[in-house]
């Protein structure tokens, strides 16, 4: 499926998101504790210390975290089969903006044990790629441990960044990752062809790892606009997608 041959109009302004989002977090404007998702009513409700800000944003607004104890979670992956997809054709793309730290960094993070299912962070001290740069992180949760590290590149220098990743089957060569737009892909670990991966019983957090034992690895930055979707994205739909960004 091409992400780009339809939009889905969200806002009045006539911004759009790929019709193949599964789930959307705008962040728009909030006066409580809920993360509103636009598209089935999944809303993170844990919210832990985030500041909701103006700004140039997708919806005016955004989360922003202190890198201290601040989180959100998001709900309901498992009931889109977030997890299973992950073996097969999925997408997700977010909005990073004002990191400036080096490693123990997780913008979106999760885990059934004690270690990462599904990891979206900058490489730390055991780093597959380089400190600094942005990496996706799979664990096979079969027991074989099959462990994939996708890389990209670095974004932590504060500005703001358009990270799109995806696949469309369960061996590494068939991820792709996208940094505004640009393909920047790499292969930084694989130990296997992903078959079990995480079933996100525990919720996805935002600005940190939430992981069966409590949340962890917190960080600071500002995240935008998480959309999930139900195949892998091509060059034009990260193109499209980094366009469409008011920031852009």
């Amino acid at each position: 499926m091409v992400l780009n041959a339809t939009l889905r109009a969200v806002l009045s302004s006539g911004i759009t998101i790929p019709d193949a989002a599964l789930l959307h977090y705008p962040f728009g404007e909030r006066s409580d504790s809920t993360l509103t998702e636009s598209l089935v009513g999944a809303n993170g409700t844990a919210v832990n210390g985030l500041v909701n800000t103006s700004g140039n944003w997708f919806n005016s607004y955004a989360e922003v975290g202190d890198g201290v104890d601040d989180y959100g979670k998001l709900t309901d992956w498992s009931e889109i089969d977030f997890g299973q997809r992950l073996t097969g054709s999925w997408g997700l793309a977010l909005t990073i903006s004002d990191y400036t730290g080096s490693g123990n960094a997780v913008f979106l993070g999760q885990a059934d044990t004690s270690t990462p299912g599904f990891q979206f962070h900058i490489a730390d001290e055991h780093a597959q790629t380089a400190n600094g740069n942005v990496e996706l992180t799979m664990i096979d949760r079969t027991g074989s441990s099959n462990h994939q590290v996708i890389g990209g590149v670095a974004i932590n220098d504060g500005g703001t960044y358009r990270i799109m990743v995806g696949g469309d089957g369960p061996a590494a060569s068939d991820k792709v990752m996208f940094v505004n737009a640009v393909d920047e892909t790499s292969i930084a670990r694989n130990d296997g062809s992903q078959t079990g991966a995480s079933n996100f019983t525990v919720p996805v957090t935002t600005h940190a790892r939430n992981r069966s034992s409590g949340v962890d690895l917190e960080t600071g930055c500002v995240i935008d606009n998480i959309i999930l979707l139900d195949s892998k994205p091509t060059t034009q739909d990260a193109q499209e997608d980094c366009d469409n960004q008011p920031w852009s």
